[in-house]
């Protein structure tokens, strides 16, 4: 059984769906999280000798740009505009609202275009709170995330609700500098103001004020990426899961 995040976080809030998890985990042979966050959380739930195997990326896909410039021209994105960027369904969890917000309070203080990928039930809303700025694009459903990733400088990451997330990996892994909410995982990913910025989850003037640090220090984008070849690349990662089944096997 390999727990991804909302598998265990949403039984660990809510009692009537602790059962089922509970003998999901006593039926298993082994059991695999995808977060040390998230087999904290499964060793809570009742799972024994959890091993963290994390999913990674692929890190020669998702690479710095090399022409980053033609990226933006092809979308009618400004050139010499620096571009922050969150990418991920629409939905509650993800607290896009509070990405809104902070380009808000921030939007004085910086040119920056704030680009949001994705599309979900809270479209809708959030483009109700962005009406009347033309710092915030909403680009619809993304097929690119390597392209959409290449074209930010800095990737936020607002949701209270991930196990590991993939998109925030990626975004690394592209050097982008991160700013991600603290407390669902992201400190497995970010050192604070080493490797990229973390703020606490709802605290939009915290918010702001990362991205900020984030646009002053781009060197920390590159920092960001050897995190992700160093720890998180996919073929390494995939290679535990071989070698996990394998002895499963013996």
């Amino acid at each position: 059984v390999t727990c991804h995040g909302s598998d265990c976080i949403l039984a660990y809030s809510n009692p009537w769906l602790r059962p089922f998890v509970r003998k999901t985990f006593s039926q298993a042979e082994r059991v695999v999280a995808v977060s040390d966050y998230i087999r904290r959380i499964a060793v809570s739930l009742g799972a024994q000798d959890v091993e963290v195997i994390y999913l990674g990326v692929d890190t020669e896909k998702f690479r710095p740009p090399v022409d980053k410039k033609s990226l933006r021209e092809r979308l009618g994105l400004p050139v010499d505009r620096p571009i922050v960027g969150t990418l991920g369904r629409l939905v509650r969890d993800k607290r896009i609202g509070d990405f809104i917000e902070a380009a808000g309070l921030i939007a004085e203080e910086t040119d920056a275009i704030f680009l949001i990928g994705g599309t979900g039930p809270e479209e809708a809303r959030l483009r109700s709170m962005a009406k009347g700025r033309d710092d915030i694009v909403f680009l619809g459903e993304v097929h690119d995330p390597v392209g959409f990733h290449g074209l930010c400088d800095v990737s936020v990451l607002t949701s209270i609700r991930e196990g590991l997330s993939i998109s925030l990996q990626e975004a690394m892994s592209t050097a982008c500098v991160p700013v991600a909410s603290d407390g669902v995982g992201c400190r497995e990913l970010v050192r604070d103001g080493d490797t990229g910025y973390l703020f606490q989850p709802g605290d939009v003037p915290g918010l702001a004020q990362r991205i900020l640090n984030a646009l002053d220090n781009p060197s920390l984008g590159m920092r960001a990426r050897k995190t992700i070849q160093d720890g998180f690349d996919i073929r390494e990662n995939v290679l535990k899961y071989i070698n996990l089944y394998e002895g499963l096997l013996q």
